[in-house]
């Protein structure tokens, strides 16, 4: 749950930020890249099931992940918060030739968004669903009230995901200075919070099919990107009223 909230995040609005500048996470980031990498190496030692069968021999095991998965779970595994971390102690030490560590964290940073990937390839669905479904039960909640909180969040998490990324379009689509006017004509400032809460306000107008109208797409990335949210806010309400 957290690198789905956290990482669209972090890709889209620190993807500029100064390589000197602490990520407000990043002490959490390292926790988390450690339990990712710790996955890979215990992947080596846990049983699998071929065929049907269960098999534990060491080098079945071994040979069998090293050829399906491994290369994956490395890609979408890379610790870029131990390279942050690597860089900002550079700074502190007064080292200020960090150019090429400065586009190659920028580079790095792009691979966050595959660990959602990998996500979506661990975490069983249903098995998480019925977790939910039992803390339901043990706290005595309705089933309609665990379904509803359910729905509520799989379009929070929506609207969060599509709310990063409408930011990240706007920041690549238009330079500095219009940014900047944008911001200043919403009244919206410079601080990233305030950022995200009116990106979310937005998506949020698209996906309820409201549109006030005073924040619009402005040029032809962000018209395209729109109709996308349109078309997933539809599809979304129509699978709950189904």
């Amino acid at each position: 749950m957290y690198t789905a909230v956290v990482t669209p995040v972090t890709v889209s609005f620190y993807w500029h930020q100064n390589p000197c500048e602490k990520m407000p996470t990043l002490e959490f980031d390292i926790f988390v890249d450690a339990c990712f990498l710790a996955d890979i190496v215990l992947t080596f030692f846990v049983g699998i099931y071929i065929e049907g069968r269960y098999v534990d021999d060491k080098a079945i095991v071994f040979s069998h992940y090293l050829w399906n998965g491994f290369l994956f779970d490395v890609c979408t595994s890379f610790p870029v918060s131990f390279m942050e971390a690597s860089i900002i102690a550079q700074c502190e030490q007064g080292q200020s030739d960090l150019d090429i560590s400065s586009s190659s964290l920028r580079m790095i940073r792009v691979m966050k968004p595959l660990r959602l990937i990998k996500l979506m390839r661990i975490i069983k669905v249903v098995k998480t669903l019925s977790i939910a479904n039992a803390i339901g039960e043990m706290l005595r909640v309705p089933p309609r009230a665990v379904r509803l909180m359910k729905v509520l969040v799989g379009i929070a998490l929506g609207v969060h995901t599509c709310s990063c990324i409408y930011w990240l379009c706007k920041t690549l689509s238009f330079s500095a200075e219009e940014v900047q006017q944008f911001l200043d004509e919403f009244d919206i400032g410079s601080d990233v919070k305030f950022q995200y809460i009116s990106s979310f306000y937005f998506i949020t107008t698209i996906f309820t099919t409201i549109g006030f109208g005073d924040i619009v797409p402005l040029n032809l990335s962000e018209r395209i990107f729109g109709i996308v949210v349109m078309y997933i806010g539809s599809i979304t309400y129509g699978i709950l009223l189904a």
